[in-house]
């Protein structure tokens, strides 16, 4: 159940870290990182080629881009 779209591997670092779901996104360059994200419920956002990961990033501290 490790392997995406499955969200064993999100729930598990969830556990193992004590992370805030809340204060936390999820990047992915794939629609099963992304379905993975949204089972987990993080908000979650697809990373395009040639997409500049600084620009994505600032976008979604602004709350700019499209969350899934």
């Amino acid at each position: 159940m490790l392997r995406k779209p499955n969200n064993g591997m999100i729930m598990q670092s969830l556990r193992d870290w004590k992370i805030d779901k809340k204060r936390s996104f999820l990047i992915g360059d794939q629609n099963t990182d992304i379905k993975a994200g949204i089972k987990s419920k993080i908000k979650s956002y697809l990373y395009k080629k040639g997409d500049n990961i600084f620009n994505l990033i600032n976008n979604i501290i602004k709350k700019k881009y499209e969350k899934f």
